[in-house]
């Protein structure tokens, strides 16, 4: 019985070694990402240049969409503070316009390609979804924006 108990144990510990040898291989040649059985992930920033119907300024506000009430739409922005991750900024009130312009991004992320060109479309505002990302482009009138170009894109998961 004893026999038999050191024999699954050595049969464990060769299996743990065994592993850990092949994860280490694998991190080694620079195949997997830090835990060993994701896949390493590319963080390379793709640099693409705006679409030529884009505003070539900073837009005012850059958030997700959060609600629409007529021409007037909500748009949770973002900010980032140091040492404490990624928080939620203000809700920003943007109102549209007739003479606004409303495009929505259509550039085709490709992991094999390098891109320099942004893509966008007439877009409109019913096509906004929950976690759309808009900028909004337009000039300040007290705590609103009055837009003259939204660009928006959805998120890839809606996409499909």
């Amino acid at each position: 019985m004893q026999n038999k108990k050191r024999y699954i144990l050595f049969a464990i510990i060769v299996i743990l070694l065994a592993g850990a040898a092949f994860v280490g291989g694998k991190m080694l040649n620079g195949q997997t990402g830090p835990l060993g059985f994701l896949p390493r992930v590319d963080l390379t920033p793709i640099a693409i240049t705006p679409a030529p119907e884009l505003p070539a300024r900073q837009p005012e506000t850059i958030g997700t969409f959060a609600e629409r009430n007529d021409n007037t739409l909500k748009i949770q922005t973002v900010s980032i503070e140091m040492g404490n991750g990624e928080n939620t900024g203000p809700i920003v009130e943007v109102v549209t316009t007739n003479q606004t312009l409303i495009y929505r991004d259509i550039t085709e992320l490709n992991k094999d390609a390098t891109f320099d060109q942004q893509v966008v479309r007439v877009g409109a505002l019913d096509e906004l979804k929950s976690q759309s990302m808009v900028m909004v482009w337009g000039r300040k009138n007290g705590d609103r924006i009055i837009a003259d170009v939204i660009s928006y894109s959805n998120p890839i998961i809606f996409d499909k």
